[in-house]
């Protein structure tokens, strides 16, 4: 029943993971195209005022893309730790559970 939670937990896990590398590439890609605009926009109307906001709000995605990064190296170490938790855990209930055959097989020699 253990193992069959930890991969409920492994599966959890991967799914975040695999949704959070889609925001990180959906985003890439958002700040590709605007790039791409700002720069069409600088070529055919230079003095366009359009420049200075999407320049604002590439600038803002390039933020929420660093800290997406940020947040993936976090989860990628709690889930470690997390996994490192459930492996002691799981020694501990078979030691437990070990124990409680030595104290049954002690008790019935008594």
């Amino acid at each position: 029943m253990i193992a069959i939670q930890v991969i409920a937990d492994i599966k959890t896990i991967n799914m975040a993971q695999l949704e959070i590398l889609k925001a990180q590439i959906d985003l890439q890609a958002l700040i590709q195209s605007l790039k791409l605009s700002i720069e069409e926009v600088t070529r055919k109307k230079p003095e366009s005022e359009y420049i200075t906001g999407m320049t604002k709000h590439l600038n803002n995605m390039i933020d929420v893309n660093h800290v997406l990064r940020e947040m993936e190296q976090e989860i990628k170490r709690l889930n470690q730790m997390n996994f490192n938790y459930h492996k002691v855990s799981m020694d501990l209930k078979y030691e437990n559970e070990k124990l409680k055959d030595q104290v049954k097989h002690l008790m019935e020699g008594i």
